[in-house]
């Protein structure tokens, strides 16, 4: 499968691994299973380091736009997204830009810094992190 969500309980954590292509389609479906179980408890990490999106900035931004409701109202969790290219990094800031009023979003290049922001274990603040 090209989308996988581990959960991780003893850190309150959801990470999803994106591996190999995966689609606008398959983004979409992924985007609307998570808002259907959605928890606002669990801090999450979407791992993109080893996909290859096949997604448009529109594709993006729609997404994003659809999940605002979901997030919006309060939600004081951390979502990490971990990418390894310039192209994934400016997508995740895109997604970033438009979550940033209705969640805790940040784009790391990193996994173990992710992690470390997402558990609480640096400040968000933490420019040398993003």
């Amino acid at each position: 499968l090209p989308i996988r969500t581990d959960i991780d309980a003893e850190n309150n954590l959801s990470v999803t691994r994106f591996t190999g292509v995966v689609t606008e389609a398959e983004f979409r479906e992924y985007a609307a299973r998570l808002r259907r179980g959605f928890d606002r408890t669990r801090n999450a990490i979407a791992d993109l380091r080893s996909s290859d999106l096949k997604l448009a900035t529109a594709a993006v931004r729609a997404i994003a736009e659809a999940m605002r409701p979901t997030s919006a109202g309060g939600d004081h969790r951390r979502v990490a997204i971990v990418v390894a290219g310039d192209t994934s990094y400016g997508l995740g800031r895109m997604f970033q830009s438009i979550q940033a009023d209705a969640a805790n979003v940040y784009v790391f290049r990193e996994y173990d810094e992710a992690f470390r922001w997402v558990t609480g274990t640096t400040s968000p603040g933490d420019d040398d992190l993003r």
